[in-house]
Parts: structure tokens; sequence; C-alpha cells
């Protein structure tokens, strides 16, 4: 029966270890949730232009290649 105790507190142990790096993360998802608010309230953001992207990456990309 030893050897199922040790078992059991491992699981344990590491569902602990488990919750507490989950806790973390919605910690700092909240944070980054609340700094994404406060940017749109100040307006600095905008909208993003995929298309506008795209271009950039390919000039990009292109500028990079040997002639």
């Amino acid at each position: 029966m030893t050897g199922f105790a040790e078992v059991i507190r491992e699981a344990l142990q590491l569902f602990e270890a488990y919750q507490g790096e989950q806790a973390a993360n919605l910690v700092s998802l909240k944070a980054d949730i609340t700094q994404g608010v406060a940017d749109i309230a100040a307006g600095q953001v905008r909208e993003l232009d995929m298309n506008d992207i795209k271009q950039r990456g390919r000039a990009a990309l292109a500028a990079r290649q040997p002639t």
C-alpha cells in the first residue's frame, strides 16, 4: 500500500503545480486584456489591414531575394 500512497501523493503534487501554472496564465491573460482595453480607450490601436501587411511582407521578402 505504500507504493499506492506515493503515487497518489505525486499525482496531487503534479496537479497542484498544474493548477498553479494555470492560475498564473490566467493572471497574465487578464493583465493583457486590461492593457488592450486601456490601449483602445487611449486611441493607441488601429484596425489591421491584412492586404497591406501582406504587401509589405512580400516587398520585404522581394528586397532580400538575390537578383
